[in-house]
């Protein structure tokens, strides 16, 4: 499965859209779009669905997911939940992740 900055490129270009007629129509400059695209960034939902929009598709189109059904469907709740974090909680709720996400890896072992 491709990731967010895949898809974005992928719609953009199969729209043939440039980069800066992309960031033009979400609100954000050329650089943020190449660093979407890129995997630098990962945009925030209010982005994801700017862009959903854009190119007229569902968010989960720009996600990456083809089955919208149980841990997508988490995903996309997590990432709507998510939207107005500041910074600072977003890295924290990250942190918390991880540290989950090595917890079950340990358990796995």
């Amino acid at each position: 499965m491709a990731n967010i900055g895949e898809n974005i490129k992928a719609l953009r270009e199969r729209s043939g859209m440039s980069q800066e007629q992309l960031a033009a129509r979400i609100g954000k400059t050329r650089s943020a779009v190449s660093q979407y695209e890129s995997g630098k960034i990962i945009p925030r939902m209010g982005v994801i669905e700017s862009i959903a929009s854009v190119f007229m598709v569902d968010k989960t189109e720009v996600i990456g997911s083809d089955d919208v059904s149980g841990a997508s469907k988490d995903m996309v709740a997590l990432m709507d939940a998510c939207e107005n974090l500041t910074p600072e909680q977003v890295r924290v709720l990250l942190d918390t992740a991880r540290q989950f996400s090595a917890l079950n890896a340990r358990s796995e072992d």
